[in-house]
């Protein structure tokens, strides 16, 4: 239950504050400066959280079009 409660507090202080942003800062991947402030791009999909077979992990990266995106990393086979 605890746990619960921090990530339902990170994640309404993560969408109550807004980065700014303006010609010298650059907002991060997936987002775009709009009005003074970092919003999402609509091009990008919603990141998805793949459920990962047992011995792999899932690794965030940015794709071609500057989107963030999650990806199953599996160890080699021994």
């Amino acid at each position: 239950m605890k746990k619960v409660a921090v990530l339902l507090v990170a994640l309404v202080l993560s969408v109550a504050a807004q980065r700014k942003c303006d010609a010298e800062s650059k907002c991060p991947p997936g987002l775009v400066c709009r009005n003074g402030n970092c919003v999402r791009r609509m091009d990008c999909p919603q990141i998805s959280m793949p459920r990962p077979d047992p011995g792999c992990k899932l690794v965030p990266f940015i794709d071609e079009r500057d989107c963030p995106k999650m990806k199953v990393v599996c160890d080699k086979a021994k």
